[in-house]
């Protein structure tokens, strides 16, 4: 993931960033299920209705954004970016920036834990750091160098986090604000699941060490229990029903994997995946360089239907409806 971030500066310093501006954009309806895609080429959101599979409004945003996040009132968008000192937060309803909070350069993800409390990690600070509802910082757990990604798994209410430059898995017990475990993994990781006792990793590799497997840990002890062949660049997870689906972005691949890690299907997906989600019964699978949200059905590991999006979706975002 290293490698992405060197390859998503490359293509965003060359373009001039502009501040955060006061101007409206496409409002997005509240009764609409909608998944979001955070296109890094071009700096823009596209906004997608899932169920007719409907490009309904894109926003221009102009700023370097590489992630977000619909926070748990359904109609707030927060979004972050690596190279920005503030955590942006709009209205998706108004169309409009409704608040900014200054935090400094550094953020690589960031999570709604509850309500009142957002954790964001920062690789700059090397450090979770948890912010309440108003953008004020309440508290700190500093970690290792460099953090890339995390995850929440809210049945263990424990936030799990890798590097990929440091060969490290730390797990945060969120109760006790505390580390609880810190054990080696492989390197170059990229790609979290927690499932029951156990840690999934995926991995990118470097050079011409391309990752080929996803690496199973126990995630009390960190002993590595097996590898998981899908090769190649196991790069993100979601899952669905009972079924967990791993996309390789080195071979545009989508698996689809039991719980005890057999490969029970596979296809072909679109250009350079970055990123998938799931919605129901269905797989969301972003294309890179192809510019298009496919849709999946999570049974048959059939396409669908596509939709066209604004260059280089990044990241998926999910806003459900309550109603639906």
């Amino acid at each position: 993931m290293r490698y992405y971030k060197a390859f998503i500066f490359f293509l965003l310093i060359s373009s001039f960033l502009t501040g955060c501006r006061q101007e409206e954009f496409t409002n997005i309806p509240a009764e609409r299920d909608i998944a979001i895609t955070v296109n890094i080429k071009e700096m823009s959101l596209s906004f997608i209705d899932i169920q007719a599979q409907k490009n309904i409004g894109s926003w221009k945003v102009n700023k370097a954004y590489t992630g977000g996040s619909v926070l748990s009132d359904g109609d707030t968008l927060l979004l972050y970016g690596e190279k920005l000192n503030t955590i942006d937060l709009y209205s998706l309803s108004k169309g409009e920036l409704i608040h900014q909070w200054t935090i400094g350069e550094g953020v690589v993800d960031v999570e709604e834990l509850r309500p009142d409390t957002i954790v964001a990690l920062d690789e700059r600070k090397n450090s979770v750091r948890f912010f309440n509802s108003n953008g004020e910082e309440t508290s700190h757990i500093d970690i290792f160098d460099r953090p890339l990604e995390m995850k929440h798994d809210e049945a263990r209410d424990e936030l799990i986090i890798i590097g990929f430059d440091e060969n490290l898995l730390t797990s945060i017990d969120l109760e006790r604000m505390e580390i609880k475990e810190n054990y080696e993994i492989h390197t170059h990781a990229t790609g979290l699941f927690p499932l029951d006792n156990e840690i999934w990793v995926g991995g990118h590799g470097e050079g011409l060490d391309i990752e080929k497997y996803v690496h199973v840990y126990d995630r009390e002890t960190g002993k590595a229990l097996r590898k998981i062949s899908v090769p190649s660049m196991p790069v993100d997870f979601t899952k669905a029903d009972e079924a967990i689906f791993v996309v390789s972005h080195g071979t545009n691949l989508l698996y689809k994997l039991n719980e005890a890690g057999e490969v029970i299907g596979e296809m072909s997906v679109t250009a350079n995946p970055f990123t998938i989600e799931t919605f129901s019964d269905i797989v969301l699978v972003a294309g890179y360089d192809s510019s298009e949200l496919q849709f999946i059905d999570s049974e048959t590991i059939k396409l669908k239907g596509s939709v066209e999006v604004g260059e280089g979706p990044f990241q998926i975002l999910l806003r459900e409806n309550e109603d639906s």
